[in-house]
């Protein structure tokens, strides 16, 4: 579940919006902002978007959508400590290895 959202977030193109403060119609002083594709997202989890009247797209449900990233970025943090503690052991066991076949060749030369 949460790699089809981390995926689906992951694949959407951004796009550049603008939007203008409340009552300040005057052109060119519209903010930029990235933002996702609100259709793509319906295809995976079509709980975080909003639809209209007609049962079109209209938004994506940024309020419910922050807090499933997180929890995602919580359980890849765990994912990745793990697997850099996996990676320090493997580092030691061939050092190890290492040591004792350079010792066997120090031996097997004499």
């Amino acid at each position: 579940m949460w790699l089809d959202l981390v995926a689906a977030v992951v694949s959407m193109e951004g796009l550049a919006l603008a939007r203008r403060k409340k009552g300040q119609g005057i052109p060119g002083t519209a903010t930029r902002r990235q933002a996702g594709s609100p259709e793509r997202l319906s295809c995976v989890y079509p709980e975080l978007v909003t639809r209209n009247a007609q049962g079109q797209v209209e938004a994506i449900r940024y309020q419910e959508l922050t807090p499933m990233l997180l929890n995602e970025v919580q359980r890849q943090q765990r994912q990745n400590e793990h697997l850099r503690a996996t990676v320090e052991q493997l580092q030691q066991r061939l050092e190890r290895l290492e040591a004792a076949a350079a010792r066997a060749a120090t031996l097997a030369s004499r």
